[in-house]
């Protein structure tokens, strides 16, 4: 059973539904917020942020990101730190993985144009905000039901 509890300040804030993934960065949690909003829930790995400074450095990165707006990213609608734990909070987007539609074979042509299109138009989006993203995979690219 995945354990579900939530630091006391965070979970003043937010109520943790089911554990969506834990990775590098952290843990993520599918959540309802207390005014209802369901989003995603990560708490950030404290070893990102062990200093005073790297945690200044992160929230001011979530700060920038917050800023940007494209119909292509989920970016944080919230952030904070709870007792040196930062967290964000985003909506939740349906969709699939590109790494689980790979695993059924290759993408066809127009649908793969269009896939890689749309991801280099929301990397652009963040490089004009001056942010990079460190770690894109196929895991971290959803593709919803609409072809976006």
């Amino acid at each position: 059973m995945t354990d579900l509890s939530l630091p006391p300040g965070i979970a003043t804030r937010f109520t943790a539904q089911s554990q969506l993934h834990r990775g590098r960065m952290g843990v993520a949690y599918r959540a309802r917020g207390t005014d209802g909003t369901e989003g995603v829930l990560r708490l950030l790995d404290t070893s990102l942020s062990r200093s005073a400074t790297d945690r200044m450095r992160l929230s001011r990165g979530l700060d920038k990101l917050m800023t940007v707006s494209h119909p292509g990213l989920s970016v944080p609608t919230v952030h904070g730190e709870d007792g040196g734990q930062l967290w964000y909070f985003r909506p939740f987007v349906v969709g699939t993985s590109l790494a689980e539609r790979l695993a059924q074979g290759p993408l066809p042509m127009d649908q793969a144009l269009s896939v890689g299109g749309q991801v280099a138009d929301a990397l652009h989006a963040l490089h004009r905000a001056g942010l990079l993203h460190r770690d894109l995979c196929p895991e971290r690219i959803l593709l919803q039901a609409d072809g976006r």
